[in-house]
């Protein structure tokens, strides 16, 4: 990993940290844009710099705008089993679930790609899913006939 990366990440992590929400909210993206460069390497590097409670939290308790961003990091994130395992410790299928169910169309996308980025190889985590209530509102995707119908199946 370049050292200009290592900064990044450690600066948007800071500014997940101590922002506002707006600056959460670009901090978040900022880690997605960082992530999807090599989504192997830079996702641990996240986790290792604390970036992921900080995202859950975004999750829980941002604008909406700061859910869907810290939603795509996640799901960016979520592409080692390692990573999956991080992201559900700290209890950030529980809000993803919710995002799902309230979220915007474009919201409900993000959050089924996230969502099937964390189940991805994990069955712990399809239990974890199906027990925050994820069944349902993945359906309603399918259903639904909306760009999410991948993502949720």
């Amino acid at each position: 990993m370049d050292q200009s990366a290592a900064e990044k990440i450690a600066e948007h992590v800071r500014v997940l940290r101590e922002g506002d929400d707006a600056a959460k909210t670009a901090a978040a993206r900022g880690l997605t844009d960082v992530s999807h460069r090599s989504q192997h390497y830079y996702g641990s590097i996240i986790a290792d710099a604390g970036g992921i409670p900080l995202l859950v939290e975004l999750l829980r308790d941002g604008s909406a705008g700061a859910k869907e961003s810290a939603a795509q990091a996640l799901g960016v994130i979520a592409w080692t089993n390692a990573s999956q395992v991080l992201i559900a410790e700290a209890g950030g299928i529980p809000p993803l679930v919710d995002l799902l169910r309230d979220g915007s169309a474009e919201t409900k996308l993000i959050t089924a790609w996230a969502l099937a980025f964390l189940s991805r190889d994990n069955d712990d985590n399809k239990v974890l899913i199906a027990d925050a209530g994820g069944i349902a509102p993945l359906v309603d995707l399918l259903r639904d006939g909306s760009a999410s119908r991948g993502a949720a199946a």
